[in-house]
């Protein structure tokens, strides 16, 4: 309401930015959550309008980009520290998951979002960006390519863990749907 009143205004060269605190986790954690994201990026893409799809936008890159999903998964599972997990993404910050700021703030920025201004679309994805951190924290994750359209993608995020199993993350997915 108060971007409404002063009038603030977005066009598709904005982001929206959400930071999710990681100063507490491991690794292994950050490897699970990006293997989510990939696995799922082009299901997410799909709630997202055409400008933050894919690898078209400069600011928020494809996290597998020029090459495979595979290929990616394969160096994120065989990184063993936080360098080599950031080599893999020759450590450039404009990527849909950006992880520069890990060593600076703490957290992990979700950077695929358009600009916007709307207090639901902001919330719910907020609320769906976490979930995918919680599933990462809380269950496990294969690295490898499956199935993955946005139904495999729900069930990901809901099988075991924090996933979507509260009422928030349900009005999130529900709003998606």
């Amino acid at each position: 309401e108060a971007l409404e009143e002063v009038g603030a205004k977005v066009n598709r060269n904005c982001g929206l930015h959400v930071h999710h605190d990681a100063r507490d986790l491991s690794v292994e954690t950050l490897k699970k959550m990006l293997a989510l994201y990939i696995k799922y990026e082009d299901a997410i893409d799909e709630l997202l309008p055409p400008s933050r799809r894919g690898n078209g936008n400069q600011y928020c890159r494809s996290l597998f980009g020029g090459s495979t999903k595979e290929r990616v998964l394969r160096e994120i599972k065989n990184a063993r520290t936080m360098v080599d997990l950031e080599a893999v993404f020759n450590f450039g910050r404009y990527y849909k998951v950006n992880l520069q700021c890990f060593r600076r703030q703490g957290t992990i920025e979700i950077r695929h979002h358009s600009g916007t201004t709307n207090y639901q679309k902001i919330r719910n994805w907020i609320i769906l960006t976490q979930a995918i951190l919680n599933r990462a924290i809380d269950g496990q994750v294969h690295f490898s390519v499956r199935i993955a359209n946005y139904r495999t993608f729900k069930e990901a995020l809901g099988a075991g863990g924090r996933g979507f199993q509260d009422e928030y993350s349900r009005e999130a997915i529900k709003f998606f749907d």
